[in-house]
């Protein structure tokens, strides 16, 4: 079931469900009101990404990525990754991540609902390698951020790996990244 955001706007009662935009008693398909993507980035505040600020930017026929050392960070991301580029993971691989789903509370407090998820709603990955992060909507503190589907609480051992970053991601290599995976 998907989740509703409900917005409070004087003289407008505004609903947004499954991609559709309810305002009053009209209905609006997002993708004709400027798409959902870019009404999810208006209203995000930055997005959860690797440590460093690196891009998720491998290309098809490159191997950048061939240990477990390189290729853990991705599996923070999505828990059910079975390879990155020329890295494949195996059973002997150790890692508080493998096997452990994604964590995402109802709301900012350690006893609250949890859901399991093993990868973020949020994280979308090209056919040319590009990715694209979580977006976090709100923040509470320095360790609670509330992304699609939840509240996700960032542990220490979780800042190994990624960090928070405020504004919009940084896809200026992004078309060179896919011009590359076209011609190639």
């Amino acid at each position: 079931m998907g989740m509703a955001i409900r917005f409070k706007v004087p003289l407008f009662n505004i609903l947004f469900y499954k991609r559709i935009l309810f305002i009053g008693v009209c209905v609006f398909p997002l993708s004709l009101l400027n798409g959902s993507q870019s009404y999810a980035m208006e209203n995000s505040i930055g997005y959860i990404g690797f440590k460093d600020n690196e891009p998720w930017a491998i290309q098809f026929n490159d191997c950048t990525v061939y240990d477990f050392n390189a290729a853990e960070k991705y599996l923070w991301f999505d828990r059910n990754l079975k390879s990155i580029s020329c890295y494949s993971f195996k059973e002997q691989d150790v890692s508080s991540l493998k096997g452990q789903p994604i964590e995402l509370f109802t709301e900012p407090k350690l006893g609250a609902k949890i859901n399991r998820v093993h990868s973020f709603k949020g994280l979308v990955l090209s056919k040319s390698g590009w990715g694209t992060f979580p977006l976090v909507f709100e923040r509470v503190g320095c360790h609670w951020y509330r992304v699609e589907g939840g509240w996700l609480y960032l542990m220490p051992s979780d800042k190994k790996f990624v960090s928070f970053y405020a504004g919009e991601q940084d896809v200026s290599g992004k078309l060179d990244h896919d011009n590359y995976f076209l011609h190639h």
